[in-house]
């Protein structure tokens, strides 16, 4: 069995396929997907591999690229828009109800990160809902309730049926992208590379560490 832990963007870029082709390619072998957004230590929880954004995985693990950068949106519904309108600037953003993100530590997301004229801008954002969950702020932002900041992968069904609309496109930042990663000792498991070998087919090269 390869046991993964994955956050949940990666189950809408790049983890599907890779499972996809690694199925076809090796029927025999069992694979374990855990979805936890939560940072963990996946050799002392027993998993072969984890998937994260490149800054969230320790140096010492390898990585290997399973996507390209993730670009992050602002969403909101079309009625949404219509009572409270359009921000066109990120600065904005504190005359709306924007849902935030709760982290690990339990805190809330106060500041939302955007580009100008080439450098960051943060903007401190409020609003009626805290969560930790993707899917959950994208459905209360198609129910009115405010804007979220979502990587552009995991509205990307709701915007294209038009349940919601992106705003502030400009000035959208990007991810470094999904890197699947795992102790040194481990890159010579036969389902580890094999899984491997389908993941960077499909999806881009290897990444050495500190890339």
């Amino acid at each position: 069995m390869l046991r993964l832990n994955i956050p949940r963007v990666a189950c809408h870029v790049a983890l599907p396929e890779a499972l996809a082709e690694f199925g076809r390619r090796h029927p025999a072998v069992r694979t374990e997907v855990v979805v936890d957004n939560n940072p963990i230590d996946i050799v002392r929880a027993g998993f072969d591999a984890g998937v994260r954004t490149r800054d969230s995985v320790h140096q010492d693990m390898v990585r290997v690229r399973l996507s390209p950068p993730l670009r992050l949106v602002v969403v909101g519904s079309p009625r949404y828009f219509a009572h409270r309108g359009r921000p066109s600037h990120p600065q904005e953003l504190v005359d709306h109800d924007c849902l935030g993100w709760r982290s690990f530590s339990g805190s809330g997301q106060s500041r939302w990160t955007f580009v100008e004229d080439g450098q960051e801008l943060e903007v401190g954002v409020s609003g009626p809902v805290l969560a930790n969950d993707a899917a959950l702020l994208i459905s209360c932002a198609e129910k009115d309730l405010g804007l979220a900041l979502v990587a552009e992968p995991e509205a990307r069904r709701e915007v294209a049926q038009g349940s919601l609309e992106t705003v502030l496109d400009d000035y959208s930042i990007e991810l470094p992208g999904l890197f699947l990663y795992f102790p040194r000792n481990a890159r010579d498991m036969p389902k580890l590379r094999a899984f491997v070998d389908c993941a960077t087919a499909l999806l881009g090269p290897a990444s050495p560490p500190g890339s």
